[in-house]
């Protein structure tokens, strides 16, 4: 749409736990996560503001985050944009 082929940007919300959160309750937050997320209730109130749900595993969000930080760092690098 802005005239860059090939790219898009989306938005996305995640839950994130403290570091040295044990697995277990990693495991049992995600699972009662993707229960509420597949709830009609929750989709439909998601669809009000023009989202979509979609759930993961804590591995397949931690390979997403590192994706997107790879990404952006790139476009940062490229643009030659400086924190002040």
């Amino acid at each position: 749409e802005a005239g860059v082929p090939e790219f898009e940007v989306t938005n996305w919300i995640g839950v994130l736990a403290p570091a040295q959160t044990p697995g277990e309750i990693v495991k049992k937050l995600n699972a009662g996560l993707v229960q509420v997320l597949a709830m009609p209730a929750t989709r439909e109130r998601f669809a009000i503001v023009g989202m979509t749900p979609d759930s993961s595993t804590a591995d397949e969000f931690r390979t997403f985050l590192n994706s997107e930080i790879e990404r952006w760092s790139q476009v940062v690098k490229t643009s030659g944009l400086q924190a002040n």
